[in-house]
């Protein structure tokens, strides 16, 4: 067993002297590789995993239904404030405007036709009267012209109230037009859609 121990001893002995010899004893010096410095870009790869989240997001719909013609942006484009995104089929929208001018222009005859038959009815209280006056008519002609004249101008109040109302339906028809377009409400990325399926 002695002899194990010192043949082992004398081994590790010989192989300290070699790598001594062959690594830290060297005369040699080593040499050293240098290059002049360059300004340039320092490029770096950093791979994570993770959820990336938009400081401002916005949730667009259409305020009014209808179906969608054409999409005008793709997925993760570039948009800018006010640019057209979705348009849908102006057609009913555009017809719904035509029928409330129609409508309108119908209400604004009626109007002149009420202020023409107004001004006659005032004319003819007039005449009735003169003829009062001079007792040339009955009190009842009279009366029957002034009750015409109070009626006739109570119908123009009402024709005139209903004018407005139609105004004001053909400018929401008007808005209704314009919601067939959604435009960007900011600058941003398009970042995702809402499912679609056609209707069967």
């Amino acid at each position: 067993m002695l002899k194990i121990v010192l043949i082992t001893s004398v081994f590790f002995i010989v192989l300290l002297v070699f790598f001594y010899k062959n690594y830290y004893s060297s005369n040699e010096t080593p040499i050293l590789i240098s290059e002049s410095a360059v300004v340039s870009d320092v490029i770096q790869i950093v791979q994570v995993a993770g959820t990336l989240e938009p400081t401002i997001k916005v949730d667009l719909g259409a305020q009014v239904s209808g179906q969608v013609s054409k999409i005008n942006v793709k997925l993760g484009q570039q948009v800018k404030k006010g640019d057209l995104l979705i348009s849908l089929d102006p057609e009913i929208a555009r017809n719904e405007v035509a029928q409330a001018e129609a409508v309108l222009a119908q209400q604004t005859a009626l109007i002149d036709s009420r202020q023409a038959d107004l001004k006659f009815a005032q004319n003819e209280l007039g005449r009735q009267r003169r003829l009062l006056a001079s007792e040339a008519t009955t009190l009842s002609e009279f009366e029957k012209a002034e009750l015409d004249l109070l009626k006739l101008q109570a119908d123009l109040r009402g024709q005139m109230a209903n004018l407005k109302n139609l105004q004001a339906q053909l400018e929401n028809r008007r808005l209704q037009l314009a919601f067939t377009t959604i435009t960007a409400p900011i600058d941003g990325v398009e970042i995702g859609r809402a499912s679609c399926r056609e209707r069967v």
